[in-house]
C-alpha cells in the first residue's frame, strides 16, 4: 500500500438541514452550532479514512424540485449552512454550491455570492431538472456565470422524471423496487448523467465557453467506455461543432470515482482520458471512505500518477493551496 500521500475527495455529500422545514426556523447560532457538529463527524470519518480533504455538496439525487422564492431561500440557506461547516474546518473542508434551477437569473447571482463571499470552489448541478435537460437555452446564464468566474461544474446524478420512469424502468415483470434500483444507482443515473453531458457538448456549450470545466462522477457516466464508438458515429460533419466530441470529453471534462472501486473500470478510465483528467472522490457518505482510500492507494500505475489523481489535478482545477 502506498501511504503518506495527500488526499482530496471531491464527490462528498451532507444532507440540507433545510429539507426538514421546522429547521429553518431554528435562529442563526443553532444552525451554526449543527453545522459545527455536522463537520466534526465529517472530520472524524475523514481522519478514520487518510482523507485530507473532502469539496462538500448537498446530497442532490432526491432532491426536491422547488421554485420560485422557496428554490431560492432552500438554495441560499443550504449554501450558508455549507459555508458554516467551510469556515470552522479550515484547510480540511472546501464547498460546491448550489443554485436555485427555477431562476437562472437568480441562480447566477447565487453563485457569484457562494463563490466571491463564502469561497466555494464550484458549482453542483443536476444532471436533470425534472426531466428538463441542462442544455435548455434558458440555463445559459448559469453556465456564462460558472465560466466567468472559472469555477467547475460537477454534473451530479439526478432522479428520473416520473413519467421517464415509468417508460423506462417500471414493469409488471419485475417488482417497483427493482424498477427503483435499475433507475437510479443499479443503471439509471449513470446512463442518464452521460448523457446530460453529451447533450451539453451537442449544444456547442463548450465552443461558446471554451474554458468551462465539468465534472462528472461513476468513472465517467460510461463515456469513455463509449468514446470509440461515439466518435466513429457523433463525427464533426454531423455535430457541426468546432472539435471532435473525444477534444471535448479530453478538454472540458473531468473524472472522479464516486464509489466505483472497480479495477477494469478505472483502467478504462485511465486509458481513455489519461491520469491528468481523474480525480479522486469517494462519494461519502453513501460508499465505504476506508475501502475507497485503499483502492486509491494500490492501483497499479506509477506513484506520479496516484499523486495526481489524489490530489494534484483537485489542487490545480478547484485552486486548493498545495501543501508544502
Amino acid at each position: 500500500m502506498k501511504k503518506n500521500i495527500r488526499v482530496i475527495a471531491t464527490e462528498e455529500h451532507f444532507e440540507s438541514p433545510f429539507d426538514d422545514a421546522s429547521f429553518a426556523q431554528k435562529n442563526e447560532q443553532q444552525r451554526t452550532e449543527e453545522a459545527i457538529k455536522m463537520g466534526a463527524k465529517h472530520i472524524a470519518d475523514m481522519d478514520a479514512a487518510g482523507v485530507d480533504i473532502q469539496v462538500l455538496t448537498p446530497g442532490s439525487a432526491n432532491r426536491k424540485y422547488l421554485v420560485g422564492k422557496e428554490d431560492i431561500d432552500y438554495t441560499a440557506n443550504t449554501n450558508r449552512f455549507l459555508y458554516e461547516m467551510v469556515k470552522h474546518y479550515p484547510g480540511r473542508l472546501e464547498g460546491f454550491a448550489i443554485v436555485p434551477m427555477s431562476d437562472p437569473e437568480a441562480a447566477a447571482d447565487e453563485l457569484v455570492r457562494a463563490v466571491t463571499e463564502y469561497g466555494f470552489k464550484g458549482l453542483q448541478l443536476n444532471s436533470n431538472i425534472n426531466g428538463s435537460y441542462l442544455d435548455n437555452p434558458s440555463l445559459e446564464p448559469i453556465f456564462k456565470q460558472a465560466a466567468k468566474l472559472d469555477i467547475p461544474i460537477y454534473l451530479h446524478p439526478a432522479l428520473p422524471s416520473k413519467d421517464l420512469f415509468n417508460m423506462l424502468y417500471a414493469s409488471d415483470s419485475y417488482s417497483k423496487e427493482l424498477a427503483g434500483m435499475m433507475s437510479r444507482a443499479g443503471w439509471g443515473w449513470h446512463i442518464e448523467t452521460g448523457l446530460s453531458l453529451l447533450r451539453l457538448v451537442m449544444s456547442g456549450l463548450f465552443d461558446r465557453y471554451n474554458t468551462l470545466q465539468i465534472m462528472v462522477g461513476h468513472m465517467g457516466e460510461a463515456l469513455p467506455f463509449m468514446l470509440p464508438r461515439i466518435e466513429t458515429r457523433l463525427s464533426k460533419q454531423l455535430t457541426k461543432l468546432d472539435r471532435s466530441v473525444s477534444e471535448y470529453l479530453r478538454g472540458n471534462v473531468h473524472y472522479t470515482f464516486g464509489g466505483f472501486n472497480f479495477l477494469p473500470t478505472f483502467i478504462n478510465l485511465y486509458m481513455q482520458m489519461g491520469a491528468d483528467r481523474i480525480i479522486y472522490s469517494t462519494d461519502y457518505p453513501h460508499a465505504d471512505q476506508i475501502e475507497s482510500v485503499n483502492f486509491l492507494h494500490n492501483l497499479p500505475i506509477c506513484e506520479a500518477d496516484i499523486h495526481r489523481i489524489a490530489y494534484k489535478n483537485a489542487e490545480k482545477l478547484l485552486k486548493i493551496s498545495q501543501k508544502s
